[in-house]
């Protein structure tokens, strides 16, 4: 089996750095991971890399500036004490984004393999902070998200205006639960995924849509939060699969 032309897998770990030799303390590592290991000690569950998070980054076709930002996030994260991969999915889409869901599956399945604790899932159009990463980790949350800033033009703002509420709640006000959001920006706790530990938790990205996918978790007892503290621009505006699909399928039968 061959792989869509043009397209690869990239993983990049970024690793905690201590100097050859030199134990870590828990205050050296930093306050997050602190904490948790204070929470482990009186016998809550324990992970052996704490914190630990694999970036799933959707395809490889990148806005400018975006990889970069994703990049120095997760540098930032290991710099810290929490260990990160950078795991860019190849494109599996025929159609723009008619294959997101197998693509979110094999990024979870993965992180299940390889023990990660946390998934981060972001698209190709996000400019976070350095520091975004780490924020949403210190919210504690099994499943959050950060408020969405769309920098587009005018003409799609008013489409998103009348889809979404996310982006237009009020700032710097904690934590809240929501019951959906774009998946642009997701950090989810690997064990929400338990249940469907056999990789088929996003089903196929055409006939399924985000408030679908919140409400499978939250029928489960997972909830979703907003860290309202946290803000990550988005440079294009979201898109259902089958707003753009083509009038007919014939064409696609006859290639």
């Amino acid at each position: 089996m061959t792989r869509p032309k043009g397209s690869s897998t990239r993983e990049t770990v970024f690793m905690p750095f201590l100097p050859y030799g030199k134990r870590a303390s828990v205050v050296e590592i930093s306050p997050l991971i602190s904490t948790r290991m204070a929470r482990e000690a009186r016998g809550e569950p324990f992970h052996i890399m704490p914190y630990s998070t694999l970036i799933a980054c959707m395809g490889t076709n990148w806005s400018p500036g975006s990889r970069l930002a994703v990049e120095n996030m997760a540098k930032h994260t290991a710099a810290s004490g929490i260990m990160t991969k950078m795991y860019e999915i190849p494109d599996l889409c025929y159609i723009e984004g008619d294959a997101l869901g197998t693509m979110r599956n094999e990024a979870y399945v993965k992180a299940m393999q390889e023990g990660w604790e946390f998934i981060l899932y972001v698209d190709n159009d996000v400019l976070p902070d350095p520091d975004t990463l780490i924020s949403l980790l210190g919210s504690r949350m099994e499943l959050v998200v950060p408020i969405p800033e769309f920098r587009v033009p005018d003409s799609d703002m008013v489409a998103i205006d009348k889809a979404l509420t996310i982006h237009k709640m009020e700032r710097d006000r904690g934590l809240a639960v929501i019951g959906s959001s774009v998946i642009s920006f997701v950090l989810a706790e690997m064990t929400v995924f338990n249940r469907w530990d056999a990789g088929n938790f996003w089903d196929n990205a055409i006939g399924a849509h985000e408030a679908h996918h919140f409400a499978k978790f939250r029928n489960h007892g997972h909830r979703l939060f907003v860290d309202t503290n946290v803000v990550v621009p988005i440079l294009k505006p979201p898109h259902f699969p089958l707003d753009h699909r083509p009038e007919t399928s014939d064409p696609l039968w006859k290639r």
